[in-house]
Parts: C-alpha cells; structure tokens; sequence
C-alpha cells in the first residue's frame, strides 16, 4: 500500500478501514468515531466511517475526510481538547 513517505507492506488485504469496522463491531456498533490521519492509508477509514462519525485530515492532501486541519499542531488542539471534555464530563459523573 502506497502512503505518504513509507510502503507499507503487509501479510493481508486488510486495511485501516477494516480495522475500523472490525474495532466499532468488536467494542460497541453505536459508538461514535473520531479518526484523524495524515496518509494516503487513511482513506480507507474516512470512507469506512458513518456519518455521525467524525474524520480530520491532516495536510493539504485531496481527502474524503469531512474535516481538514493544516498541521499536527491543529490535530493535538482537537485532541488536548476532546481529553478536557472528557475529564470535565469524567468529573461531572462522578459527583451525581
């Protein structure tokens, strides 16, 4: 599989939209999905995604992501932000 600045070789035909599908049956179908990536191997997982999910490219790449952020530095605001989100909500439970 071609990607950005690697070949990426493997042992089967599997690939990172698969892995999707297989982890959202394996853990919970109606769980919601936020997939960031940077490749050309991450294609496969934006199509693999639902429409209540959420798929971030990373670069200026053409994409089928929904959302696009120009760097790394705008993927680890996204991700800094959904981990306060979820520690306030964490906390929030845990005073009920």
């Amino acid at each position: 599989i071609r990607g950005k600045a690697v070949i990426e070789l493997s042992l089967s035909r599997a690939d990172k939209g698969d892995a999707v599908r297989w982890l959202r049956d394996d853990w919970n179908k109606d769980a919601r999905v936020i997939y960031l990536g940077d490749d050309l191997t991450d294609e496969t997982a934006f199509r693999a995604l639902g429409p209540e999910d959420i798929c971030v490219k990373i670069g200026k790449c053409k994409s089928q992501a929904t959302y696009r952020v120009a760097s790394e530095r705008g993927a680890l605001i996204i991700l800094d932000f959904l981990l306060r989100h979820r520690s306030a909500m964490g906390a929030f439970r845990n005073e009920q």
